[in-house]
């Protein structure tokens, strides 16, 4: 687990990817970014992520990341997860709303503060 402030997430989210599919020689396809905001509406997915795209399909080749809302996902796992743009969930903590509510699905726990981060499983 790895927890990431960040003050431009779209640029931290592309070094994360890059670090991942490059240093740590993940498979792009072992990764998926869930957001708080669908693809839309999200500053992550409408920067992109450098060389990599960032694709709501899977797509079982090539340069491509899953990208999906925190909602969306629903019960579909990934060895990588990365987590940005996470306002709606802090939000959700500070109203005590469980956070299975919020995910629908089991989440490892994490202390989240109210500076933008995301975060790396």
């Amino acid at each position: 687990l790895e927890l990431i402030k960040s003050k431009d997430q779209p640029e931290t989210v592309a070094a994360v990817l890059h670090r991942l599919t490059e240093k740590d020689e993940v498979a792009p396809q072992d990764i998926v970014v869930l957001s708080s905001h669908g693809m839309k509406k999200s500053a992550v997915a409408e920067s992109g992520a450098g060389d990599i795209t960032l694709s709501e399909d899977y797509e079982p080749v090539g340069p491509y990341v899953r990208f999906c809302s925190i909602r969306g996902f629903k019960g579909l796992e990934s060895p990588v997860v990365v987590l940005c743009e996470l306002e709606e969930v802090v939000r959700a903590l500070e109203a005590d709303m469980p956070l299975a509510d919020l995910f629908r699905r089991k989440v490892k726990a994490a202390f989240l503060d109210k500076q933008p981060f995301l975060k790396v499983f």
